[in-house]
């Protein structure tokens, strides 16, 4: 009996330091998985502001202004999305994703392929964010936008985010994680349907 008591003891102690390691390790991991999440990005009215993703479930919608799929959905598609998203306690931002200008042509209801590439020039490095931000105005009041739209210098998010389509949609939970991502036009089902299970998580 005498024996097994230092045996038991010893046993005793390394489960609790165990456990309390196990314990911290877990808290780490939720500290670290879901901490706020804020994005520098420019406004359109020349502002440079931190974009706070966490809070409530957000969509970003990376886009090109030259882009005709981009300007199928920015004309048909998200503004009733924006509207729905808003009435669920979520937000949709707009990210022009690419430095190139010009407005793409949207195709009828019905027919994203049908538009027309709106593409001509890169501006020069000295113009590139008043140009950029020119574009994103002219954008926005075209299309009657009722989210809002962001320049990204450098492109620096929309490049970790690995955004290779336009328009590329980007959807996080309330937390802020990346829940999920669509690439190519998309209709308002389909996305509200994913921003229904990023909202859930």
């Amino acid at each position: 009996m005498g024996r097994s008591q230092p045996k038991t003891l010893r046993y005793f102690v390394i489960g609790i330091a165990a456990a309390l390691v196990i314990g911290l390790a877990i808290a780490y991991g939720v500290q670290i998985s879901t901490p706020p999440v804020s994005v520098p990005l420019v406004s359109t009215s020349g502002k440079q502001v931190n974009v706070v993703l966490s809070g409530k479930p957000t969509v970003i919608v990376f886009f090109a202004t030259w882009c005709p799929y981009c300007a199928y959905d920015a004309k048909w598609v998200l503004p009733q999305f924006t509207t729905k998203v808003k009435k669920a306690g979520g937000q949709v931002l707009g990210v022009q994703a690419n430095l190139q200008l010009g407005q793409g042509v949207p195709g009828p209801l019905g027919n994203p392929y049908a538009g027309k590439d709106g593409s001509h020039f890169q501006p020069p490095k000295a113009k590139e964010q008043s140009d950029s931000l020119a574009a994103l105005r002219k954008y926005e009041k075209d299309f009657n936008l009722n989210y809002p739209l962001y320049f990204d210098p450098h492109l620096t998010y929309t490049t970790k985010m690995g955004v290779v389509n336009y328009p590329s949609f980007a959807f996080f939970d309330a937390s802020g994680k990346f829940v999920a991502g669509l690439g190519g036009v998309q209709s308002e089902s389909n996305l509200w349907s994913t921003f229904q299970s990023a909202a859930a998580k």
